[in-house]
């Protein structure tokens, strides 16, 4: 079961043991609070301080792209380590949902390297997300991308 942390700023599990599992929010003081499954099956809770819908991504693999700034259309180089063995990645261009910017095959040791180009974005941090879709395999790291 998951649940939400007002004033502690997490989400958190916690299993039919009794074992409990907190996850910090990213976003200071956003007062989570309410937590579902969309429809796409991912997890959905509000932020009621920032007036924002926030998606639980749970981090279980290594990803990072090279270079770490530059600008659109430059072409970048993913790579990303702890998926399954042989297990199919897509690369999104800011989470879930969003456009597929590359896609790999990790080899029997769950490591891949994947190319692809900037897309346009603002000024500052560049969100990418790594989904392995054989099993529920994630990583988010953050890119520095300027506009061009």
């Amino acid at each position: 079961m998951w649940f939400t942390e007002f004033a502690g700023n997490q989400i958190g599990r916690v299993t039919t043991a009794g074992v409990i599992t907190e996850y910090p929010l990213p976003t200071a003081h956003s007062e989570p609070g309410g937590i579902t499954t969309g429809p796409d099956g991912e997890l959905w809770f509000a932020q009621n301080r920032v007036f924002a819908v926030g998606e639980a991504v749970l981090v279980t693999a290594g990803l990072s792209v090279s270079p770490d700034s530059g600008v659109y259309h430059e072409k970048l180089t993913f790579t990303g380590s702890t998926f399954a063995p042989n297990e199919a990645v897509q690369i999104y261009a800011s989470g879930v949902g969003s456009g597929v910017l590359a896609t790999a095959a990790a080899d029997a040791s769950g490591a891949f390297t994947a190319t692809t180009y900037a897309p346009s974005s603002p000024n500052g941090p560049r969100l990418f997300l790594g989904q392995g879709r054989a099993v529920e395999s994630w990583a988010r790291p953050v890119s520095q991308l300027r506009r061009g």
